[in-house]
């Protein structure tokens, strides 16, 4: 039998292995019970071996047992029983190493699949060889690889390989294959990540350089959110899964698809992440309250229920609607990417709100060519961007051409206005409104159209200003973006972009508050916005245009404030921080 059938078997519960049988794997390194106690503090976990093994009591069980029982739940169980939760406990109990192998689980694995070479010391590498390429996509372990196993294959290189390359360029190649795209050899995690980061995709979630190992005690995250969507949503999902992959804590991701009359969706290098339910004690709902809401009504109490949930929920205006205020009844904390948005929560609910800046990290760029939009060389390039879900009404692009227009009334200059938006196909009448308003002056195009994030990065870095009167924003994600890739922003001085920019940082436009119109806004009743101010805006645009040098001092200050704050490195401790205290009690 193959070890692709073998583990076919082992998953359908043939009896093929018997996680009764006492393995080397789960003996105690000191003479403890440690895998007796996880065993008996739980009461999901006695009643599921008692459901497969009907006996009189538990009470017999030896420590070996209870390790075997421990390993098959994570393997196989975890498919079978949906409501089971992977403590810190059980994680870091399977993953600890023993003997000669990285983790339990891989010594798991190769004693149970009658190898020759299964135990002996002489070839210890052939089978880490095979569990990190074969083993752990077979047995959909991705979720159970650390850091501390992926630094550790960093530093092997066994004869047999090529000189230059390691293990883990190896076993990274042999994922990529699998998921038919390519990866460039080099040298260990760092050359591993870059080559992650050149695909469309988010870049895997393992850390750079140096490796770090969260404590025995850390809290595995379930991230649910739209994975494969090309939305701020989805982004918000990828870049949770960056920042907690960095600070090496253990998470899931329960995506969330979406159709496509709805939005694009791409490919994530996230997916062998993705899981079919919950599985570890902490929920982060990577979506908003609305979403988080109906996901609770649709999936019932078994979503919640025993875990510690987090909204990290994206919003813009300064009120939450009364209608949906019974959203945070369900969850136990409130994560808000601003200062401004932790304020709007903090005046809704007496539960915890915690700061939790995203992950800013747009990856690699490639050169855009912006003859290819009918631009010409020379010429001084404005870029508005667009989300059509995310409501035309507040991103204001209209805003933007009025400004632009009045800053520079001769058709005959060498400014450009380039509109790039998705997403149109599913708000026809908007998107008709926005090519009729540009298309009464040749200087401005539009585009709708789904980018790689590599060409949207190039499209940023190649435009010499970016524009964004947003009438109200929770944090700004684009705006971040172009400062890391200094691009010079003027942008409204309200609402969660203050976080990124002010006079230090960009170029702020003013602003009076008015009431959302309605119908401009969901939920937005008795709510207001801004309304940037079109004279100062197109102020801003000269200064920007005619000050080289100013611009200059800006851009770099504005790289440093969000490569500072919002970097993974930065973003990843704060969220370890913050698990840790939960983990506390805290």
């Amino acid at each position: 039998m193959s070890s692709h059938s073998r583990w076919a078997a082992l998953t359908r519960g043939s009896g093929a292995v018997d996680e009764t049988v006492e393995p080397g794997a789960a003996r105690p390194a000191d003479g403890t019970h440690e895998a007796l106690d996880i065993f008996n503090r739980s009461d999901d976990l006695r009643t599921i071996y008692l459901l497969r093994h009907p006996v009189d009591s538990v009470g017999d069980l030896t420590e070996g047992e209870a390790g075997r029982f421990l390993l098959w739940m994570v393997a196989f169980g975890r498919k079978l029983y949906h409501g089971i939760v992977i403590a810190s406990d059980v994680f870091d109990y399977v993953t600890r190493p023993v003997d000669d192998y990285l983790s339990r689980l891989e010594h798991f694995a190769d004693t149970s699949r009658n190898s020759p070479v299964s135990g002996t010391r002489r070839h210890i590498s052939q089978v880490h060889r095979w569990y990190y390429t074969q083993g752990v996509r077979e047995l959909n372990l991705e979720i159970f690889v650390t850091p501390r196993e992926l630094a550790a294959l960093d530093g092997m290189s066994p004869s047999s390989e090529r000189a230059g390359a390691t293990l883990l360029d190896e076993i990274l190649r042999a994922i990529e294959s699998e998921r038919g795209s390519r990866l460039e050899t080099g040298s260990g995690i760092r050359a591993a990540c870059r080559a992650h980061t050149a695909q469309p995709a988010s870049p895997l979630p393992w850390p750079t350089s140096p490796v770090r190992w969260c404590s025995s005690r850390s809290t595995g995250v379930n991230l649910i959110g739209y994975a494969n969507a090309v939305l701020g949503v989805g982004e918000d999902v990828r870049s949770a899964a960056q920042g907690l992959g960095r600070a090496g804590i253990p998470f899931a991701i329960l995506n969330v698809p979406l159709p496509d009359s709805v939005t694009s969706s791409l490919p994530t290098d996230l997916s062998a992440f993705f899981v079919d339910r919950p599985i570890f004690p902490v929920n982060l709902f990577c979506m908003t309250m609305f979403e988080t809401e109906r996901m609770r009504v649709e999936f019932g109490a078994n979503m919640f229920g025993g875990r510690y949930n987090i909204g990290y929920w994206p919003w813009e205006l300064p009120t939450v609607s009364p209608q949906w205020r019974h959203a945070f009844d369900h969850i136990d904390e409130v994560w808000a990417i601003s200062e401004y948005l932790a304020d709007v929560y903090t005046r809704c609910t007496d539960k915890p709100v915690a700061v939790m800046p995203p992950c800013v990290a747009p990856g690699p760029v490639e050169a855009f060519d912006l003859s290819s939009l009918g631009v010409e060389p020379g010429t001084f390039v404005f870029l508005a961007m667009l989300d059509f879900n995310s409501f035309m009404s507040r991103k204001n692009p209209i805003g933007a051409i009025q400004a632009f227009r009045r800053a520079f009334p001769r058709e005959n200059g060498v400014e450009r206005l380039v509109i790039k938006t998705i997403n149109g196909q599913a708000h026809s009448h908007d998107f008709d409104r926005l090519l009729s308003t540009a298309e009464a002056d040749p200087r401005i195009v539009v585009v709708d159209g789904v980018f790689s994030r590599a060409v949207t990065n190039g499209l940023i870095a190649a435009a010499d200003c970016l524009v964004s009167l947003h009438r109200a924003e929770g944090l700004g994600r684009t705006i971040a973006e172009a400062m890391l890739l200094e691009t010079p922003v003027v942008a409204t001085n309200w609402s969660g972009s203050t976080s990124l920019m002010d006079e230090a940082t960009g170029f702020p436009v003013d602003y009076s508050l008015r009431p959302v119109p309605s119908g401009d806004y969901v939920f937005a009743t008795d709510s207001r916005w801004a309304e940037p101010s079109i004279d100062d805006a197109a102020r801003q645009l000269r200064i920007v245009r005619e000050t080289p040098v100013l611009r200059g001092r800006k851009c770099s200050a504005a790289k440093v404030r969000v490569a500072h704050s919002y970097g993974p490195d930065a973003v990843g401790a704060r969220m370890a921080d913050r698990l840790g205290r939960i983990a506390a009690g805290h």
